[in-house]
Order: structure tokens, then sequence, then C-alpha cells
């Protein structure tokens, strides 16, 4: 059977796509994407995007959430990553600090969540090739809560001017990477 990678994409929270591949090529996608890893934070390098200017926001995190699965003699096999998109990411010059990155940085860090929660779903309730035609639903309802709980971050943090609020979020998602830490690459 072949197998298949899909991939959400969230720009700040607010437009999303959809991407399908056989999983054995390449994509232009796999070249120009960064992978989260745990002690590797972004940097404002990372961010190659065009920035656009008719928008008050000062900076965007262009993450998104790869799962793929792959089905040889009833045996499944499921990879779902995280991901960061440079060519998407963007920051105006003038918000080229720590604070801001750390709010991006944050972004991401809760795409690595979801992606650990979706890893979790995946490796619990998809055990057999028969088990695949669950995978789109499965991946679907944690996508739709990856989406809410970016946009509630962005909301509750005031896209970061709420500076109080911002770290009590920094130290939930540190929070949730360590509860899913069984679920980590």
């Amino acid at each position: 059977m072949k197998s298949i990678i899909l991939v959400s994409v969230i720009l700040f929270s607010a437009l999303n796509f959809a991407f399908v591949f056989p999983k054995e090529e390449t994509t232009e996608l796999d070249k120009q994407v960064i992978h989260w890893k745990e002690g590797n934070p972004l940097s404002w390098n990372d961010f190659i995007g065009r920035t656009k200017t008719f928008t008050s926001i000062s900076a965007l995190t262009a993450s998104a959430i790869e799962y793929a699965y792959e089905c040889s003699d009833n045996d499944v096999t499921v990879s779902v990553k995280a991901i960061f998109i440079p060519e998407e990411s963007w920051v105006k010059a003038d918000a080229m600090n720590d604070y801001v990155l750390g709010h991006e940085q944050l972004h991401f860090d809760i795409t690595e969540v979801y992606a650990r929660k979706l890893r979790k779903e995946l490796n619990t309730r998809i055990t057999t090739c028969r088990d695949i035609k669950n995978i789109e639903s499965i991946a679907n309802s944690v996508i739709k809560e990856w989406k809410k709980e970016q946009a509630k971050y962005d909301a509750d943090s005031k896209h970061s001017m709420d500076k109080e609020l911002q770290a009590l979020w920094a130290k939930k998602v540190r929070q949730d990477l360590a509860n899913y830490k069984a679920y980590s690459l």
C-alpha cells in the first residue's frame, strides 16, 4: 500500500493549507523546513519570508504538523513531525528582539505539543493496516484543537503584548511538552 504524507500548515493561527505527498518522494517542502528539535530553538535567521508591511503583526511563524503512514504485511508505521517553514515566516526589522522571538518560538513549541498528541493518538489507535481508514479523522480532530490553541495563545497574550500572560503560556507549554515527552522523537 502506498504511504501518504499530509501536512497542515498554520500561519500565526489564521490560515491553513493541506498538502498530500507520496512518502517515497522528497518534496520541495521537505528541503525547506526546520524540524522541531529539543535544544534547537529558532533564530531570526530562520524567518526568511517576505515581510508584510500592511499589518500590525510584527512577526509570523508558519508551522505545520506533518503526518504519514506506511502499511506493509498488515503492519502500519506512522510518522508525525512538527515543522517550521522559513520561507513563509517573517519578522519586521523593528521587532527583532529576544522577547518577540520567544513568542514566535512558543508558536512552534505549541505545534510540537500537538504533534506529540497526534503521535500518541495514532500510535494508540492505529495498530494494523485496517485501521488506516481512521487516520484522517483522528488527525483532523487533533489539528482542529491545535489551531484553537494557537488562536487562544495569541488572543490571551495579545500577540505577546501582555507579558504576564505570555509568561504563563510559556510555563504551560513547557509543562505540556514534559507531559507528552514519551511521544517526542
